[in-house]
């Protein structure tokens, strides 16, 4: 079950082996984070053994110190729990937690554990220290929010693990202004750890996007619907982001999550005009930089739709600004796979989705769509459709893993297997054609994209 995660000619252990050699032989291993595999409801702990040259000049990292990958200081930031007792409010929580975790992510000397990671444990009561321990970090920021109104009141404390003291701890009472708050958080866990940052890490740092908390609200609850990956929550998503944008024009994450769902409308035709779709999305991706050139999030959308376009060169230069200014988000290393992967660097596609992995062992499901992808063309198909198959174990209606497994098993002659999945195909999107496969997966590698085409075709997909 490990074998589809370890590189051609590696070796991938699970963490019950890893702790039986770990002080008993001179091997190094390398974190890879929680990862989901087939048949095992839990996802497993697991990790890389390096192979490096034993000669090599390179510095090694000991194997005891695998599971803090970076001797950079780590930090998890837990959700903050609702105290209002209305739902309604649950998304302030949320909200400054993603900001806090995209306004750490630009610090070059920090590493952050990405929000779906952190999340698996809302509503929880469970250990602090466990929860480093299972994530691999040092340092934990827990909190709460409290809203009545147009006060709030925000409680937050940062703890060591290590020894679980209290490295600093605040409350925020009778404030009307989130964002002052999130500011506030964000520099004290800086000076807390000690961190040195540039001029533009600061900036990045006390950016805020907007100062309309509604807008912003909106975004926050838009994104969580986007990420469900069907017709009816991206019309919901739509819905807010562009409600969002009203409120505020000048919100350059409203324009680019808009962006974002015209250009997945585009590619997977959930839209009738995918032509139409697309330029709306360039369009607004082209609005959100034009408003905020260091957003991540514009970046990220900014990529996929000069992928779509086939300007791999232009997305290959946004990609590179992106991990430069934000390092520590996995997002980020995730969106710069993507384009790796689209300008036909599959091999360094994988080590950066890997990468995202461990700063996000519990990583969305388009992580693990974009490795099965970039296996598949690395001429691992096996692999690629265990990587699919555990997609569709969590999410049967997750599109793009339908779409890519019913290409690989027709290509690899399992006909009947084949259109078997091409029902579910046709029962999600029964508006998807042959005619979308070249931009559903524009890529330099047209070979590619022509086996893909020619095996769904042989699996049933119409003209």
């Amino acid at each position: 079950r490990l074998e589809a995660l370890a590189e051609p000619g590696g070796i991938c252990i699970s963490r019950p082996v890893y702790d039986q050699v770990e002080s008993k032989l001179n091997v190094e291993c390398e974190y890879l984070g929680e990862q989901q595999v087939k048949n095992i409801a839990k996802p497993v702990r697991a990790y890389r053994v390096r192979m490096d040259d034993p000669d090599s000049a390179s510095p090694r990292v000991p194997a005891h110190e695998a599971d803090k990958p970076s001797r950079l200081p780590t930090i998890a930031v837990l959700p903050f729990a609702n105290m209002s007792g209305d739902p309604e409010h649950e998304f302030f929580g949320d909200g400054l937690v993603e900001d806090i975790l995209t306004s750490l992510s630009a610090v070059s000397s920090m590493t952050v554990i990405a929000r779906n990671s952190t999340f698996a444990y809302k509503g929880k009561a469970v250990d602090v220290r466990q929860i480093a321990r299972d994530l691999g970090v040092q340092y934990i920021l827990e909190g709460s929010v409290r809203r009545s109104g147009n006060r709030l009141r925000v409680t937050a404390q940062l703890i060591d693990s290590t020894n679980g003291s209290h490295l600093w701890a605040e409350k925020y009472d009778l404030v009307e202004d989130i964002f002052d708050i999130q500011d506030e958080i964000t520099k004290e866990i800086v000076t807390a750890l000690r961190v040195k940052l540039s001029d533009s890490e600061e900036a990045l740092l006390l950016n805020r996007g907007t100062n309309n908390v509604q807008a912003w609200g909106y975004c926050v609850q838009a994104m969580e619907h986007y990420q469900k990956y069907n017709p009816a929550d991206h019309a919901e998503a739509r819905e807010l982001a562009e409600q969002a944008a009203k409120l505020d024009p000048d919100f350059a994450l409203a324009w680019a999550l808009l962006g974002e769902i015209c250009w997945y409308a585009a590619r997977s035709a959930f839209d009738e005009n995918a032509q139409t779709s697309l330029a709306r999305a360039t369009e607004l991706a082209a609005k959100a930089l034009a408003l905020e050139e260091t957003n991540p999030y514009a970046l990220g959308v900014s990529i996929v739709v000069q992928i779509a376009l086939g300007n791999f060169d232009q997305s290959l230069a946004i990609g590179n600004r992106l991990i430069s200014l934000y390092p520590g988000s996995a997002d980020s290393r995730a969106w710069y796979a993507v384009m790796l992967l689209h300008s036909g660097q599959e091999q360094e596609s994988i080590g950066a989705i890997h990468e995202a992995m461990r700063l996000n062992p519990r990583h969305p499901l388009w992580y693990q769509s974009y490795l099965g992808r970039a296996l598949d063309i690395a001429g691992q198909p096996r692999e690629a459709l265990e990587a699919f198959s555990a997609i569709l174990a969590q999410q049967p209606d997750f599109f793009p893993a339908v779409v890519l497994r019913t290409g690989v098993l027709a290509r690899e002659g399992r006909i009947e297997e084949a259109k078997e999945a091409m029902t579910d195909l046709r029962r999600i999107n029964p508006n998807f054609r042959l005619a979308h496969v070249p931009g559903f997966f524009m890529s330099r590698d047209q070979d590619y994209v022509a086996a893909l085409t020619e095996a769904l075709r042989k699996a049933g997909l119409p003209e």
